[in-house]
This record gives C-alpha cells, structure tokens and sequence, in this order.
C-alpha cells in the first residue's frame, strides 16, 4: 500500500482557506456537482452509521482526494484529514454537533461507502458533469488502454481532447477489437456537431 502524499490538500488540489482565493469552481457549478453526487444511492443501512456522514460528502472528498493524487482507501483518508474547515464545508462534511466541526471522512468509512455504491452509475453520473463542463464545440476522443496494476482490465474510453477528461469508458475484453465499442463507449455522449476522432 503506498503512504499518503506529505503534501497538503490546499496545494495539491489548488484551493486555499483563504477568502481571497479564488474557488476551482463557482457557487452554481459546486451545487450542480453535489447534485451529481446526491442521485447516487446509499447502500448502507442507515442505524448502522449514527455519526451520519452523507453520501454526497464521502464521494465529495473522495473525488478530492484522487485529484490530490490518492491511489488508496488510507491515502484518501488521510488528504480528507489535511481539508480546512472551509473545505470540508464545501464538499457538505458532516459537523460534530457538539463542536460544529466538520469532520473528515475516516478509512473505514471510505470502504464502507465506496463497496456498496453503485459504481456504473456513479461513473455515468461523473461523466455527465465532466462532459458539461467541456468546450463547445466538443472535441471527443475514443482510445482504449490496459489500466495498469490490473492484469486483463481493459478499458475503451471517450474523452475530451482538450483537458483530457473522460466523460465515458467502458471495460472490454483484453486484445479485442476496439472499433465495434466505439458507439457503445459515447452512447451517452451528445455527438451532434462534435468532431470526433480515434486512434
């Protein structure tokens, strides 16, 4: 298991506690996103967890802690530990209601979360909001690559050309032909005016 990045969450995923800083993103598109989030179900048996944690606050800064570079359950535990308070305001963490200080979300409730949530929707909905936030008109690019670390995964995405955000991917069997998936990878995908391009 690799350790946790030594950096801090502010510098890594380039936001600040600082008034002055400007957000990545902005009032409207932060709602949008956490609405993304929220049309994931929850899995979990909600007596089991008292302390409450929201499932749009766990994806929340689970999706913080891969921008930052985590690769593990302990690495996205530990950058959500480094969030300002500000910042786990942000992503709606939950708040101690004997402090009202927000906290992060633990390790073991990552695994908890990320085990039962659906992830094909999850990875739709990403996609979707990823896709709204593309330059029009839309450049698409489909390629597939072996995703590394896991022997016979093969992934055949579409993504934007510019800023390289994959907007939709799919798993396909190792040495297939790539070309019949193409229509499969961007059928959620507006393709009407966009150039599209493949390797």
């Amino acid at each position: 298991m690799m350790s946790a990045p030594s950096a801090t969450a502010s510098s890594r995923v380039g936001t600040s506690s600082s008034s002055a800083t400007k957000p990545i993103l902005s009032r409207s598109e932060r709602r949008k996103e956490c609405d993304q989030r929220n049309a994931v179900r929850d899995g979990r048996r909600p007596e089991r967890f008292p302390r409450g944690h929201r499932l749009a606050a766990v994806l929340g800064q689970a999706a913080v802690g891969v921008l930052a570079g985590g690769r593990t359950l302990a690495d996205l535990a530990a950058i959500a530990a480094e969030l300002s308070q500000p910042q786990l305001r942000a992503v709606r963490a939950w708040q101690n209601p004997r402090t009202r200080r927000r906290e992060a979300a633990s390790e073991s409730t990552f695994q908890r979360v990320l085990s039962q949530i659906d992830a094909a929707l999850l990875d739709q909905l990403l996609g979707q909001w990823l896709l709204a936030q593309a330059a029009n008109p839309l450049h698409l690019c489909v390629d597939g690559k072996a995703l590394k670390g896991t022997p016979g995964l093969h992934l055949f995405s579409a993504f934007c050309g510019l800023g390289e955000r994959v907007v939709a991917q799919l798993a396909i069997p190792e040495k297939t032909n790539e070309t019949p998936h193409a229509a499969d990878a961007a059928q959620d995908v507006p393709l009407e005016g966009a150039l599209v391009s493949a390797d």
